[in-house]
């Protein structure tokens, strides 16, 4: 039996829905085809050679050393290899501003399909103790229900974790929980590492 989405599921899946539109949809091909802080520089006018697709995470400030003043710019992706920046002015004189490549869009890229890969590589285990007896459990977002469970729910958040339940062990008993990657692969090639470190 299938649960109808309450609004709260149906908002979560309309924001992961807008984040996976505005990253672009492409592989990385060659580092030096990639946008890069280093010799990037902004201008105003005459783009040439522009990229045909957005996507890169930038970060933009206004700052006014004399006044001690700084503030943050708006940055708007048109997803065609040109980005507006929107600026308040909130004080007089004059302004200077900076605009940093946090990564290019091929990184941004290759963070969001790993994200979308990597569920279900951790596994929790529970520590129990209760009446001078302890145990240790499975437990996670998505158990097999073969055993009976111990649910551990936020519904506010609509966020449901399990432990499988210890034999003559309550569940108000979980102590601690330890976590440990069940497969310590990564989803980026060597190249797009690399977009990371530089």
């Amino acid at each position: 039996m299938t649960k109808e989405e309450t609004e709260l599921q149906k908002e979560i899946k309309k924001i992961f829905k807008k984040v996976d539109s505005s990253i672009p949809k492409i592989s990385f091909t060659h580092f030096n085809n990639t946008t890069s802080a280093k010799n990037s520089k902004a201008t105003i006018i005459n783009p040439k050679d522009k990229k045909t697709y957005g996507g890169d995470f930038m970060t933009a400030r206004i700052y006014s050393p004399d006044v001690k003043a700084s503030a943050s710019g708006r940055v708007e992706d048109l997803r065609n290899g040109s980005y507006h920046i929107h600026y308040t002015l909130f004080w007089q004189g004059t302004v200077q501003f900076s605009i940093l490549m946090v990564h290019p869009s091929e990184a941004t890229s290759a963070l969001w399909q790993g994200r979308n890969k990597g569920h279900g590589y951790v596994a929790y285990t529970g520590s129990f103790v209760y009446k001078g007896n302890e145990a240790k459990v499975k437990c996670g977002f998505d158990l097999n229900q073969t055993h009976e469970l111990c649910e551990y729910s936020n519904l506010k958040e609509e966020e449901h974790f399990y432990c499988e339940k210890p034999v003559n062990i309550p569940c108000g008993s979980l102590r601690q929980m330890m976590s440990v990657f069940v497969d310590s692969h990564t989803y980026l090639s060597e190249a797009e590492k690399y977009l990371l470190d530089r």
